[in-house]
């Protein structure tokens, strides 16, 4: 099974995320898609080919999950993995619509490329990917940073933070501090 591209989309067609594995499906193959959505309504059937690229799509809600294949791929394997991405995703976010895929886009990203490598299949298990893929904090308080820390303080009254984890001997002579810094982005379009 070879899976080309991944697309997230609305119904309308308009792509929401992207992952592109391959490189060799054409940026006019979501046009075509959408040209074939628009002309069809409701009886487009879950797998077509035009130009010799393979359209394999399942529907969510309000969401559409697109796999391109320019190979002959396994479209019975691709389906499954399409509704596995929605079980994941399901598994992580609640429910999957495309409020939670924009608010979550960097943990969609960081699942697709840990679920396919180049096209294949990887994991699919959401307790496997879990302890790779997490969710970021929503409060996070200094105490729950340090919270496995020592205080420092030496004749000068440098304060430094060591981590109990450090090994005596591998402790640098200077105090030094260590800052962990958290970045949380939101993308409004």
């Amino acid at each position: 099974m070879v899976a080309s591209a991944i697309y997230i989309m609305d119904l309308k067609g308009k792509i929401i995320i992207s992952r592109d594995y391959r490189g060799d499906i054409p940026l006019s193959a979501t046009v075509k898609f959408n040209q074939r959505l628009q002309e069809s309504e409701n009886e487009l059937t879950p797998v077509f080919s035009i130009d010799g690229i393979t359209y394999i799509f399942v529907r969510e809600s309000n969401l559409m999950l697109l796999a391109v294949a320019k190979r002959n791929s396994n479209i019975t394997v691709i389906l499954l993995f399409l509704s596995h991405i929605l079980r994941v995703m399901t598994d992580y976010f609640g429910e999957v619509t495309e409020e939670t895929i924009r608010d979550n886009f960097v943990i969609t990203y960081e699942l697709l490329d840990e679920m396919m490598d180049y096209g294949y299949p990887q994991s699919t298990e959401s307790k496997i990917l879990k302890e790779y893929v997490t969710l970021p904090r929503t409060q996070t308080s200094v105490s729950a940073i340090v919270v496995d820390a020592r205080v420092a303080v030496d004749n000068t009254k440098t304060m430094a933070v060591w981590s109990s984890s450090v090994p005596p001997r591998r402790r640098p002579t200077s105090p030094q501090c260590h800052i962990y810094v958290v970045c949380c982005f939101s993308v409004v379009s």
